[in-house]
């Protein structure tokens, strides 16, 4: 799960699975790696990748961002991975390659089934990329904009992905420009959950909608040190909550906001 610079990283020494694509010799620091029990050198030449791509062709292309672009790739053992490419002008910012390397750094630490795995990567001054697994059902935003996979996403598989748009099924923007006007805070929580879905009728559903209603409006603080930092994020969801004080259906916006005692 690394690439060209593998010494420049501090790479927690849990990693099981290498798979390297620098040409030359494997780099020492790999012995460092006490539980790496697979490497894989099949395609340490990144015109493995070049090839598989075509030289980065559009026809490749399944996605693209501000900051870089996404690119399917079947790879010669067989293998399809999902290449985010840097565009040029972004991949020669300092602040960029900074950005890379803490991405890096943070998917070879993180195991989680909600986080996409990330393969391997390439750090070169004319070519950054990174390797992850292939999802073949699209992004979230596919599935929330397709009537049938969007109502086949429940209330817990959306809570559990987490989101200031998974509870609405589609993208928040005009609710976050509006939320701080004096007319939305008025609006009841069940106006702008997903309609596709029916309301929640189990407590924990409703429970944990309205946790997490609460935790995304105080994301939105229009003041940056008031909202919360994902340290705090993070124990909020690992903390138990208690009932809810009031009926889900008459839970308001404002109380969300204000955080008013909405638990027993």
């Amino acid at each position: 799960m690394l690439g060209l610079e593998i010494g420049q990283f501090e790479f927690e020494s849990m990693l099981e699975h290498l798979y390297y694509w620098s040409p030359g010799k494997l780099p020492p620091t790999i012995a460092n790696l006490t539980h790496l029990v697979m490497v894989d050198i099949s395609f340490n030449n990144i015109t493995d990748i070049i090839q598989a791509t075509e030289d980065f062709d559009i026809k490749y292309c399944i996605g693209t961002g501000a900051y870089g672009s996404v690119y399917r790739a079947q790879l010669p053992s067989g293998k399809i991975v999902a290449l985010k490419k840097l565009h040029q002008l972004e991949s020669q910012e300092p602040s960029f390659d900074r950005s890379f390397r803490n991405e890096v750094k943070m998917l070879t630490d993180i195991r989680h089934r909600n986080i996409v795995k990330l393969h391997g990567y390439c750090l070169h001054n004319r070519c950054m990329f990174l390797a992850y697994e292939y999802m073949d059902r699209g992004s979230l935003l596919w599935v929330l904009s397709n009537d049938d996979e969007g109502q086949e996403l429940n209330w817990r598989k959306r809570f559990l992905s987490g989101g200031l748009e998974t509870m609405m099924g589609k993208h928040p923007g005009e609710f976050i420009s509006s939320s701080r006007n004096s007319g939305a805070p008025s609006m009841l929580l069940k106006g702008v959950l997903d309609s596709r879905l029916h309301l929640p009728f189990n407590a924990r559903d409703a429970k944990d909608l309205v946790f997490g209603g609460t935790l995304a409006l105080s994301c939105l603080c229009t003041y940056p040190i008031s909202r919360p930092s994902m340290k705090n994020v993070a124990n909020e969801f690992l903390a138990s909550k208690p009932p809810l004080l009031l009926p889900f259906n008459d839970i308001s916006i404002q109380q969300l906001i204000n955080k008013e005692s909405i638990y027993l």
